[in-house]
C-alpha cells in the first residue's frame, strides 16, 4: 500500500510484502511468492510502473535490503526440501516413502496400485507405483498443483492449480497417463478460489470455495 504524507487516503499497490527503496529513491523492491521484485520510479507517462521480477527459483528469497550503493539487493534465500514417510506396520516406525522423495499430498488410486502426489517445492504432479518405480511427471512450471483426487475408475486425476503470475486457485483434471489436462473451473471473481476437489461415485466432481 501507498499513502502520501500529507494524509490522504492510502492506496493499494501490489502483492507482496517487505519492501524498501534503493539509496537514491528511484526503484522499490520487495517480495512475494518467494521471489523478488522492483518497481522503477516513472520518469515519463509512458514509462511503466509495473512490478519486474528480478529472481525465478527454485532458491527462494525475501525480505530484500538493497545496498548503500545501489548496485546490489541482500536477501534471504531459502530451499525447501520435504521426505514422505510411512509407517511400517511389523516394526512401528516411519520409514523414507518413494525412495526419499520430496513430496507431499500422497493419494492412493482406487486399486491402491498408484499413488498421485505433489513434489516440494517445485510443486509439480506425479504418478508413480507405491514404490517409486514407473514414475510420471503430470504437470509442469509454472502450474503448481495442490490436493490430488483419483477419479472412481483410476483414469484421471482432478487436483487444485496456480501459477505465480495467477495466484487463483482453479479446478483442473489431468489423465492418469499425461494424455490430456484441463481447467474445469475457474472462480468468476478475483477475490475467489476454488479448493479441496473430490469425486463422487458418478463421475462428477465435488470442490469448495474459499474467499
Amino acid at each position: 500500500w501507498e499513502i502520501s504524507t500529507n494524509g490522504e487516503a492510502p492506496r493499494r499497490l501490489w502483492r507482496g510484502a517487505s519492501g524498501d527503496w534503493t539509496a537514491d529513491g528511484r526503484q522499490f523492491v520487495f517480495w512475494r511468492d518467494n521471489e523478488l521484485f522492483c518497481v522503477p520510479e516513472r520518469r515519463w507517462p509512458w514509462e511503466s510502473a509495473e512490478p519486474v521480477r528480478l529472481t525465478v527459483g527454485p532458491v527462494g528469497y525475501g525480505r530484500p535490503a538493497p545496498s548503500p550503493d545501489g548496485r546490489h539487493i541482500f536477501t534471504l534465500g531459502t530451499t525447501s526440501r520435504g521426505e514422505l514417510m510411512k509407517l511400517d506396520g511389523a516394526t512401528k516406525r516411519f520409514v523414507p516413502a518413494l525412495g526419499g522423495e520430496s513430496a507431499f499430498y500422497a493419494e492412493p488410486s482406487p486399486d491402491g496400485r498408484w499413488l498421485a502426489w505433489v513434489r516440494y517445492p517445485d510443486g509439480t504432479l506425479w504418478r508413480s507405483r507405491p514404490d517409486g518405480s514407473e514414475r510420471l511427471q503430470l504437470t509442469g512450471a509454472p502450474v503448481e498443483a495442490h490436493l490430488p483426487r483419483w477419479s472412481p475408475d483410476g483414469q484421471k486425476i482432478v487436483f487444485v492449480a496456480r501459477t505465480a503470475e495467477d495466484p487463483q486457485l482453479v479446478v483442473r483434471v489431468v489423465s492418469a497417463d499425461a494424455s490430456s489436462a484441463e481447467t474445469i473451473a475457474r472462480p468468476e471473481k478475483p477475490d475467489l478460489d476454488y479448493c479441496d476437489p473430490c469425486w463422487l461415485p458418478d463421475g462428477s466432481i465435488l470442490f469448495n470455495h474459499l474467499n
